[in-house]
């Protein structure tokens, strides 16, 4: 006689068990600097649990065209964050979301990306993304993750998210475009725990 066991609610109560765990985690601190982000430039909102934070950046912008200085085709923004992590777990990010804008000539290409790693450590995990015009839109980004890089056990954890755009008009050297990072979202569900 052969018996069959469903796994699916040992998935489910290990699944619960983890986010039980997220309940206990917060963002203690946060700050921003970057040519995306130079100090007074970006106004921050977290919730009553400090489990979910909003950056609205007011300068972040690159643009690119005729006339229109180098040093402007590319901007970036670091957020250093720490986070109360609880006994027993660890946690990664598998993405970061971004209310964006952008208008792009014909050809004009803009290429973005996220980064994070940990203060205690050297590894690194993010993502990437483009849009080339002609193109023109108001778009929320989710920016999946790769891969997993993990924070230490059970402690505070400072982690630096690094997020840039560059635009280039390279293969249109008379057009112009524009992308603006409007804002960051690190919400809870950007956490993946796990035991360790």
């Amino acid at each position: 006689m052969s018996v069959k066991i469903s796994l699916v609610p040992i998935f489910i109560c290990g699944f619960l068990a983890l986010q039980a765990a997220a309940q206990d985690y917060s963002i203690k601190s946060y700050a921003f600097l970057g040519t995306g982000c130079p100090a007074g430039s970006t106004t921050v909102a977290t919730d009553a649990k400090n489990q979910a934070l909003l950056a609205r950046f007011n300068a972040f912008t690159a643009n690119v065209g005729p006339g229109v200085p180098i040093s402007h085709s590319r901007k970036n923004c670091d957020a250093t964050l720490t986070i109360s992590v609880p006994d027993g777990y660890k946690f990664s990010f598998n993405h970061f979301g971004y209310y964006t804008g952008y208008s792009l000539d014909k050809s004009v290409n803009a290429r973005y990306n996220t980064y994070y790693y940990f203060q205690s450590d050297i590894a690194e995990g993010g993502g990437n993304g483009n849009v080339t015009g002609l193109s023109s839109d108001l778009k929320y980004i989710s920016t999946p993750v790769s891969p997993p890089v993990w924070s230490d056990c059970g402690i505070d954890a400072t982690v630096i998210v690094d997020t840039a755009v560059r635009v280039s008009n390279t293969a249109n050297r008379s057009g112009s475009g524009t992308f603006n990072y409007q804002q960051l979202n690190i919400l809870p569900d950007s956490f993946t725990w796990a035991r360790c």
